[in-house]
């Protein structure tokens, strides 16, 4: 029903249109002269009243029988907070797990004791939304795919509302309202759609995105809603180095493989989304983490599977199991690509010695590099390497026990610049084997007063197959970083305690950001420490998986579209 507005003032009537309209002639004389005459000019259709405000309560996939039980309470908070006046399913309020054409968990509910406990369970929504458009999502219509797999003619499907005893709801594949568009959304974003449709659109679908964008030209102004990340600090990997993630404009993502290999590729979409408050995972040996309750965090099992959980459930398992949350990050990995530098072996030992004891008289023509030490091994050392690589030098020994070695260096360069990230895995393998002898420990450990060289070499260690994170040393006068490497390629929190494990954390600007990319996996770092992780959207291989169980439950938003279409809101529920 459209929403009431009062006609009259405050002594007059703020009842229904229709109540007004069959009682005025019992009307007492406590009526003003004014307002009995806009009550006659309204029976006699002279007077125009300002149309009722109809108000849209779009609510996410439920994905019945495992949408969060509190998931009802909060719409119905909605629906009276905003004083809405209809109430649109944006499809997939049935999961139909045991029907999908993914892989099925064998541990699940057969089809039609699943099927029972959704039909129990969407009673509820029922009860308090009798009247409801739903736009028909791709769990929805499994048995209608099956059936015409089948070769069975759509006449013998029933239909939807009668299957599911919900009788009054009506099933559409879109529904336009006030000249918005609302579609479940298979097949796209609706930042997407509405740059190809030029209108306001309102969409389910990708439960892990939820926003409000708009398009704004001369003669249209529309807007597109996705009812469904890490912080603006989080950094992503590029071909170049790392990035902010808050600062991409375009360019070439890494994406983590299944076969343990990262690669670049164009994301098919970058997300930017309304976010207060995140949470952090961290601890001091190398794990750093800021993603929302929704974000699909990528580990590996003790069976060595590859598998996806919702932080919050991470969380969860983790206070709730006696060991904590026993899966491993993957923190480290093999790079692919097809470039490499220009150098041989020898040749990038030597630029790695130059660039942590050398300097660049760029006033010498011969031989403008110098390489100045004490240390024997040192010397003996660049000689080794020298020789190796051909390359002439000149030797001039100090008082001191110092020697300064001359030569030309392969490149003129002090530190590790962008064009270094272009090494092969080979060349990689190699300068993290050269950088702990001359900055180091000679172990596993790696100096420098450097940002850039750190995150270069940090770089290295993790695409070779080698975990590693970055310290930093703040005392005044003694700034300095710190690469420490480790032989594994994962890293865990089942041993960590204390109150800062897990916190709550305020967003820098109030966003949070996101890639989709086709492995739907990432790489990222936070606060020095790089982590895979995954993307926004839906995995397509794990995705029916991830509701085989009931426990297993979804996350989800709402929408609201007010003012008759004018208005989009998404607002988030608290887990």
């Amino acid at each position: 029903m459209d929403a009431i507005f009062p006609i009259c003032g405050a002594r007059g009537i703020t009842s229904a249109f229709s109540y007004l309209t069959h009682t005025y002639d019992r009307m007492r004389p406590n009526l003003s002269e004014e307002e009995y005459e806009l009550l006659i000019k309204f029976r006699k259709g002279n007077l125009r009243l300002k149309p009722a405000q109809r108000n849209v309560l779009v609510i996410g996939d439920l994905h019945e029988p495992f949408c969060l039980d509190e998931y009802l309470a909060f719409n119905v908070g909605l629906y009276r907070k905003y004083q809405c006046s209809q109430v649109v399913f944006i499809g997939d309020i049935i999961d139909n797990h045991f029907s999908s054409y993914h892989e099925t968990d064998p541990d699940g509910m057969s089809a039609g004791v699943e099927l029972d406990f959704a039909i129990n369970r969407l009673k509820r929504w029922y009860e308090a939304f009798p009247d409801a458009i739903i736009t028909i999502g791709n769990h929805d219509r499994l048995i209608h795919r099956k059936a015409q797999t089948g070769g069975v003619a759509r006449r013998w499907i029933r239909p939807y509302n009668e299957v599911l005893e919900v009788y009054n709801w009506k099933f559409v594949e879109s529904w336009e309202q006030d000249n918005v568009l609302y579609v479940h959304g298979e097949g796209g974003t609706a930042r997407n759609r509405i740059k190809q449709e030029l209108q306001s659109t309102v969409q389910g679908h990708l439960h892990t995105q939820a926003y409000v964008d708009w398009i704004v030209g001369a003669k249209y102004r529309v807007f597109g809603m996705q009812v469904g990340c890490v912080d603006a600090d989080t950094e992503y990997l590029t071909p170049t180095g790392w990035r902010r993630i808050a600062d991409y404009k375009e360019g070439l993502v890494g994406q983590y493989n299944e076969d343990g290999t990262v690669s670049f590729v164009a994301p098919s979409e970058y997300i930017k989304a309304p976010c207060k408050e995140l949470n952090k995972i961290s601890t001091k040996y190398g794990v750093s983490q800021v993603i929302c309750n929704e974000h699909d965090v990528v580990y590996k099992s003790r069976t060595g599977g590859l598998n996806k959980l919702k932080a919050a459930e991470v969380i969860e398992r983790h206070h709730k199991n006696t060991g904590g949350f026993d899966g491993k990050f993957i923190v480290a990995f093999d790079i692919s690509n097809n470039t490499r530098m220009p150098l041989t072996d020898d040749e990038l030992r030597i630029m790695v010695a130059v660039h942590a004891d050398g300097s660049i008289r760029r006033d010498c023509v011969s031989k403008p590099c110098r390489i100045t030490i004490k240390k024997q091994r040192k010397k003996e050392r660049i000689v080794s390497l020298l020789e190796k690589a051909g390359i002439e030098y000149t030797v001039h020994h100090n008082k001191n026990d110092a020697s300064r070695y001359c030569f030309a260096s392969p490149l003129l360069t002090k530190n590790y610049g962008p064009e270094w990230y272009q090494c092969s895995s080979e060349q990689l393998r190699v300068i993290a084997d050269e950088c702990v002898y001359w900055d180091g420990n000679q172990k596993n450990t790696f100096y420098t007063i450097h940002k850039n060289d750190a995150d270069f070499i940090q770089y290295c260690f993790i695409a070779t197959r080698r975990r590693a994170y970055i310290s930093y040393d703040k005392r005044e006068g003694k700034q300095s970083y710190r690469v420490i490497a480790t032989n594994t390629i994962y890293n865990s929190i089942q041993s960590a305690q204390g109150k800062n494990l897990f916190q709550k954390v305020p967003t820098i600007d109030g966003f949070k950001y996101c890639f989709n990319v086709p492995s739907h996996m990432l790489v990222l770092r936070n606060n020095r420490c790089v982590f895979v992780t995954g993307n926004c959207g839906i995995d397509r291989k794990s995705y029916a998986a991830a509701y085989a169980k009931a426990g297993k439950k979804p996350a989800i938003a709402s929408g609201l579209v007010l003012e008759n279409g004018r208005l989009p809101i998404v607002e988030m529920m608290e887990l």
